[in-house]
């Protein structure tokens, strides 16, 4: 657990340096690979080299997309649970209040992230309307996260694996997979709909 969590940082660092030398068309995406890092370690890392080198299918919602803008919206979701990770290890909280916090705190950290990638690809819309953009577009994005990574934390709890620091930081890092992974499908609908736009 302790290896996985040393190698997450240094992938992180690693990934900083990449943006840093190869910086992203829109600006929010290069802190989207490096948050995720955190939690994916080096299979971000990958992750981010195939969507670069891998040529989009014609007339397909390109998966590229689908793993973008869930992993944009992950980014918002897992900054919000680290913060709220933070504030229980000197604050005591249940697990249904610290599952409440952390999905409001995801709700406004992800909905600034949908926000600010609006407003790089839109600088003429007013901003009140690019903010209900944002809401409508990523709410059942960040709810199908949250899902998924609340899944994992609790069986976490119940099994009681999170009784050491390196534990709860590791499962907080399965938890983000298990976020991920529910993300995907609802991304490919928001996509599929238009209600969001393609990264």
């Amino acid at each position: 657990m302790l290896i996985w969590i040393i190698i997450c940082i240094i992938s992180a660092i690693i990934m900083a340096c990449i943006v840093y030398k190869h910086p992203q068309m829109m600006k929010i995406m290069n802190y989207v690979w490096i948050i995720n890092c955190l939690w994916g370690g080096p299979l971000i890392i990958g992750l981010f080299y195939l969507v670069k080198k891998t040529k989009k299918a014609k007339n397909k919602i390109a998966w590229q997309s689908i793993v973008t803008s869930t992993l944009h919206c992950g980014s918002g979701c897992t900054l919000a649970d680290l913060i709220m990770f933070v504030i229980t290890n000197f604050i005591y909280m249940n697990f249904v209040t610290n599952m409440v916090l952390s999905t409001v705190l995801a709700f406004f950290t992800g909905i600034l992230f949908q926000y600010i990638a609006q407003r790089e690809m839109d600088h003429k819309t007013p901003t009140k309307l690019l903010v209900k953009k944002a809401i409508l577009s990523d709410f059942w994005s960040l709810l199908s996260w949250q899902v998924g990574m609340i899944l994992i934390m609790y069986l976490g709890t119940y099994f009681h694996l999170d009784t050491l620091l390196i534990n709860r930081i590791f499962i907080m890092q399965l938890a983000m997979v298990g976020g991920f992974i529910c993300g995907l499908p609802t991304n490919y609908l928001l996509l599929k709909f238009g209600i969001k736009k393609a990264m």
